[in-house]
């Protein structure tokens, strides 16, 4: 077992001193502290999952992960698909919302969808929409002539305010002020806004198009940093890869069911689990790597090795080879578990 600090990212989209709590302020953005295989922090070994503090104050891109089989073929293409990708893994991510949390994730019913896109302006978009392609309806939009961008945007605030609940409504009027003149902020109008309260979290495996919108959480995922863009970004975007990596795969919400205890969340198919511990204790099997990462206050992880107090903010890293780990969790603390 190893202890680790975070490495800070300081993406312009996080929090001015948003991860304060976990490491020295900056004065600056805070977007995220990586712990894990990705994380360049002295002495990290390699590790199957990165895990994460993420502040969000402005909208991420929206973007899609490419699954295996489409990672491999990008691989395989050496003069253009190689350049989009980082590395050679499937990307399968889980956020739990530490304060409240709100993304985009999956697409939203058609009917709905055709009927925002009818409201400004974009009927043929809509007639695509309502006969059920969502990744079509995407295609669609990113083609549609500046002059039709300019006065769906004209129209946008008008027709959500009818049509949509309030916490709606302010997702997608968040992403137009941030980004006013770009085609993702129609996008958006095609996928399924999710509001995490604290404890919740969202799995969004390789496949699904999502974008993180505001707040503060865990973020839990594969080693890897492969990401398709499609907008809201001042990054490359790659609109055919991205569609192309849609895959039918649906985001999961899991709601936090007491605020204190352990609580384990787990998707069909995920490649790890989370334990959530609040005043707590958990046993990490054996055989297994995790990342024991204090989140409130110092927790004590204990293996056949020795013990090992982790201060809020720094994570511990176990391999298969330490034989399991009793965790006792005094505050909160986040245990991330590669399936075995």
């Amino acid at each position: 077992m190893i202890l680790i600090e975070g490495a800070l990212r300081p993406y312009p989209w996080g929090r001015i001193d948003g991860l304060s709590a976990w490491t020295p302020a900056t004065g600056g953005p805070q977007a995220e502290l990586w712990y894990g295989a990705l994380s360049e922090s002295p002495g990290a070994p390699s590790h199957p999952l990165l895990t994460k503090f993420l502040a969000a104050a402005t909208p991420l891109s929206i973007q899609v992960h490419p699954a295996a089989a489409l990672v491999e073929k990008l691989w395989a293409d050496e003069t253009h698909g190689r350049g989009l990708l980082t590395d050679q893994v499937e990307k399968t991510e889980l956020l739990m919302a530490l304060a409240p949390f709100t993304s985009f994730a999956g697409f939203r019913d058609s009917e709905t969808t055709a009927s925002l896109l009818n409201g400004i302006g974009l009927h043929d978009v809509a007639e695509i929409a309502a006969a059920g392609d969502a990744v079509a309806t995407m295609r669609a939009v990113m083609s549609v002539s500046e002059i039709a961008v300019d006065e769906a945007f004209r129209r946008l605030s008008d027709v959500i305010h009818l049509a949509l609940p309030a916490q709606e409504r302010s997702a997608i009027e968040l992403v137009r002020a941030w980004y006013p003149h770009d085609r993702g902020a129609l996008v958006v109008l095609c996928l399924a806004v999710h509001e995490l309260s604290p404890g919740d979290v969202i799995h969004v495996p390789a496949g699904v198009a999502h974008s993180y919108v505001n707040g503060l959480g865990v973020e839990v995922m594969t080693a890897s940093d492969n990401v398709l863009r499609l907008g809201l970004t001042a990054k490359p975007i790659a609109v055919a890869e991205a569609l192309e990596a849609i895959n039918g795969a649906v985001p999961t919400v899991l709601r936090l069911q007491s605020s204190t205890g352990a609580a384990i969340y787990f998707a069909d198919d995920s490649p790890f689990l989370v334990a959530r511990l609040a005043d707590s204790r958990w046993t990490v099997p054996p055989h297994t790597s995790a990342t024991v990462l204090a989140v409130e206050r110092p927790c004590t992880v204990t293996t056949t090795t020795g013990e090992q107090v982790v201060p809020p903010g720094r994570a511990l890293l176990l391999s298969p080879s330490d034989g399991g780990a009793d965790v006792v969790a005094p505050g909160l603390a986040v245990i991330a578990l590669s399936n075995p």
